[in-house]
């Protein structure tokens, strides 16, 4: 993920279609956050918000998904 800024969350367009834009989202204007197992074993952090979904990040191992994807949640919370 790039600079972090109070209040808003980092992400890219997911799936990508080869050129990810990346974005930032209002921390409020998110709905869900969840992962997913991609096909080469990798487990992607995805943020639900605006009608899409988007890459938070993307983990090589589920315990490093799920502290991504805790601290993801506790930064939108704050």
């Amino acid at each position: 993920m790039s600079k972090s800024i109070r209040g808003w969350v980092n992400v890219r367009e997911y799936p990508s279609d080869g050129k990810p834009e990346e974005s930032y989202i209002r921390n409020k204007d998110v709905q869900r956050v969840s992962m997913v197992e991609n096909e080469d074993t990798t487990i992607s952090v995805l943020v639900h918000a605006l009608g899409g979904t988007y890459l938070a990040t993307v983990s090589e191992t589920l315990p490093e998904a799920t502290r991504q994807m805790e601290n993801l949640v506790q930064e939108i919370s704050e």
